[in-house]
């Protein structure tokens, strides 16, 4: 293809690891405060986590790296840090915080979070947030490169966009990234996790008629396309570029989006020997009072195993491990798709149990609280604002 670019565990005490917000910060409330977020702290994220941790490749891990782009609040990494450490086979193993932010006032307010997580048991002494935006790293030479270097590797990458990741700048340092993992974590699994809203109206011109060229590769394979009939619609392939569709069409550009943008992850994975496995897919709407499913979480699973290569001279016997076959490869390209086109619904999912939308409402009012927010309005604000019936 093209170059597009030429538990069992408990809850846990947070007072004692977690900065107070001054008072004028403690409202409004942010999206990433929703308790749909809550759910997937917990279920799309931790989870997955937890088991690879618990794997036996990870038996000689003893620091879990992180990288992600946190709110001030910090509130994913001291979820996750606690999980870990309240974990009975997890919480000996030291959790590495890296993180980017651009924006000054999130930025000074996670320095006085970062400082009380340090004094966590668990949190590693060389965690850092630092003040660079995170698509600075579609240059090579940047400084956000050398910061990156510093760590080395990540185990767990979370990218988490408000906007759209299609643009000239944002999805090269996406790419960037996933090429400097694969070439250094070998031999043991780690996770990318990518929040994203996707509409024509954030993707570039540009960068929508390259993606008619991974559409047209899509529909080039038909055992793709029958998963894709099967997951989707029949008549969602009809389409003949992407870039000829308009916003009437919103439905359809979402999901030619997803189906085009899992393809390519999935396909440049491959081409750099790593095993890719879409884990969970998530769909919402950034606004329950008019609803479009226009964002999206995913969660992929990585591994490029550590193969020995044969001998010029034949002294050595070859591997029984001699990484990806075609079918292998055909295998990871539909199971991703298939999983895609049956994502969860997250809002109907949450609205259709009460008691559990409740239930992470509250944990998030918990988390919220020993930040140092004030809750008392928390449902009302989510009620009235953000669309939620509780």
């Amino acid at each position: 293809m093209e170059d597009i670019f030429s538990s069992d565990d408990d809850l846990y005490n947070l007072s004692e690891v977690t900065g107070k917000v001054d008072e004028e910060m403690e409202n409004p409330f942010k999206p990433w405060h929703k308790p749909r977020k809550q759910y997937i702290r917990e279920k799309q994220w931790f989870d997955p986590l937890k088991r690879i941790a618990k794997s036996n490749k990870y038996n000689t891990v003893n620091t879990i790296n992180y990288f992600g782009l946190p709110g001030g609040d910090l509130l994913d990494v001291t979820y996750i840090s606690q999980r870990l450490l309240a974990h009975a086979e997890l919480k000996n193993k030291l959790f590495l915080i890296h993180g980017f932010t651009n924006d000054e006032s999130e930025f000074k307010k996670a320095q006085s979070g970062l400082s009380q997580l340090l004094d966590v048991a668990n949190v590693c002494s060389n965690s850092k947030i630092e003040n660079f935006e995170f698509e600075a790293l579609s240059k090579e030479n940047s400084e956000a490169w050398k910061r990156i270097m510093s760590v080395g590797h990540y185990h767990f990458v979370n990218l988490d966009f408000c906007d759209c990741i299609l643009n000239d700048r944002t999805l090269p340092a996406i790419y960037r990234l996933l090429d400097y993992q694969t070439k250094r974590v070998i031999g043991t699994p780690w996770l990318l996790c990518i929040t994203t809203r996707l509409n024509k109206s954030g993707v570039t011109t540009a960068l929508l008629e390259k993606f008619d060229i991974v559409l047209e590769e899509v529909k080039s394979n038909q055992d793709l396309v029958a998963v894709i009939e099967d997951a989707f619609n029949e008549s969602l392939l009809t389409v003949e570029k992407l870039s000829d569709l308009n916003e009437s069409q919103k439905s359809l550009i979402n999901e030619l989006l997803q189906v085009c943008l899992i393809f390519w992850l999935v396909n440049e994975a491959i081409k750099k020997n790593c095993t890719i496995e879409l884990k969970s897919s998530y769909k919402y709407s950034v606004n329950l009072h008019n609803r479009e499913q226009d964002m999206h979480s995913f969660v992929f699973s990585l591994e490029r195993k550590d193969i020995v290569a044969p001998d010029t001279l034949g002294l050595i016997s070859q591997s029984e491990n001699v990484g990806l076959t075609e079918e292998k490869i055909a295998k990871l390209k539909e199971n991703s798709i298939s999983k895609l086109g049956r994502s969860m619904n997250l809002d109907e999912h949450l609205e259709g149990d009460n008691e559990m939308l409740n239930e992470f409402a509250d944990n998030m009012m918990e988390l919220l609280s020993k930040c140092g927010y004030d809750v008392s309005t928390y449902k009302q604000v989510m009620s009235q604002d953000f669309g939620y019936s509780f």
